[in-house]
């Protein structure tokens, strides 16, 4: 390949684009010599990802991006969305689970512990930035 390997999709903010965004991750991850391991926790987590843009940044007609990037040994995923309206409050879903207010949603928490980073950023046009980076070389990670 030539430059640094890229994959760059929008989907449509519905269900069976989470599928399809996680299933193209996970041949891009692969494509790039990621190990099958390394593959399934960036395509768990980025699935997690996309649930978030679709459940919590859906509008009729909405849409999100994920944007991957392979560069020295890391992979490098964006996933946006592009809600404006009013925040989402998951207060009722977290007290029917028995989970503390304040202790946000459960899917955060998984894509910290599959990636070797996470950052949740409010989008500067609108909308919820997910950055999360897998370093292919496990000797990097310690």
């Amino acid at each position: 390949m030539l430059g640094m390997p890229q994959l760059r999709e929008h989907f449509e903010s519905t269900v069976g684009s989470i599928r399809e965004a996680r299933r193209r991750v996970a041949e891009f991850a692969a494509r790039c010599g990621m190990t099958p391991e390394d593959v399934f926790d960036v395509a768990l987590a980025v699935g997690e990802a996309c649930a978030n843009a679709v459940e919590h940044g859906h509008s009729e007609n909405g849409t999100f991006t994920v944007h991957c990037e392979y560069r020295a040994g890391a992979m490098n995923v964006e996933i946006r969305d592009y809600y404006t309206g009013e925040p989402w409050s998951s207060e009722a879903k977290t007290q029917r689970m028995g989970v503390p207010k304040n202790a946000g949603g459960l899917g955060l928490i998984l894509m910290d512990y599959l990636m070797d980073s996470c950052e949740l950023l409010k989008a500067q046009n609108g909308g919820t930035c997910v950055r999360l980076r897998k370093l292919s070389d496990r000797s990097a990670r310690g």
